[in-house]
Formats: structure tokens, sequence, C-alpha cells
């Protein structure tokens, strides 16, 4: 698959966004965010490999600012500290690096979000 190819896949993915129910799926999960936070919560977002990075880049926009200056809100990526990330693999396994990190952060009506990839290939 040449580079026009892997283009033009991401066309078609960005072009199913717009499947109505995805876009519906997407809009309520937004809502529930934006319930969340006004309620005084937070949000702890998660990722493996890439994904890691794109739960961080996403943390850095909800307490910095995205398109508009504004208050930082509360978002924590559960990806960012490699010693707790190694410690819990260490101590308990790979599988459990998020759930004792959820744990230990979160409370009832706070907002998990886990970023997996969508392949364009």
């Amino acid at each position: 698959m040449d580079i026009i190819d892997l283009i033009k896949k991401s066309i078609e993915t960005k072009i199913g966004l717009l499947n109505r129910f995805q876009i519906q799926s997407i809009k309520s999960a937004g809502e529930e965010i934006i319930k969340s936070l006004a309620a005084g919560n937070k949000i702890l977002i998660a990722g493996n490999g890439g994904s890691a990075s794109d739960a961080q880049h996403f943390a850095a926009e909800l307490a910095g600012r995205f398109i508009h200056n504004r208050k930082g809100l509360p978002a924590i990526a559960l990806t960012a500290n490699p010693s707790i990330i190694t410690a819990i693999g260490n101590d308990f396994g790979y599988d459990e690096i998020f759930v004792k990190q959820l744990e230990a952060l979160a409370k009832p009506d706070d907002v998990f979000l886990e970023f997996q990839p969508v392949g364009i290939l």
C-alpha cells in the first residue's frame, strides 16, 4: 500500500465517522464527560502504545486549553508516569497497570476513557 492509498483509507475512516450511530455515540460520550466535569469530577485516560500518547495529549488539551482559553479541566493520563506503570507491572502484572491506578484515583462519577487504535490499513 503506498502513501496515496493510506491517505484514501484515512479519508474513508473519517467518512465512516459520519455514520449517524457513531456520531450519536460520540455526542453521548461528550455529554457524559461534560456532566461529570460540571459536577466537579475528573477524567482519567489510558491507552497502550501510540494510544498512550493520544491519552496524554487529550489530558493535556483538557488541563490546558483546546481552541479557546479557559480554566483548566481536571484530567489525568494514567500513561504518563513510568515509575507507577513499571512498579505496578512488576508487582501485579501488566494487565493491572490501569486497574490499580483507577482504584487509587477514581471516585464515583469520574469518567474513564480508554483510547484504542483505529486502523486505516
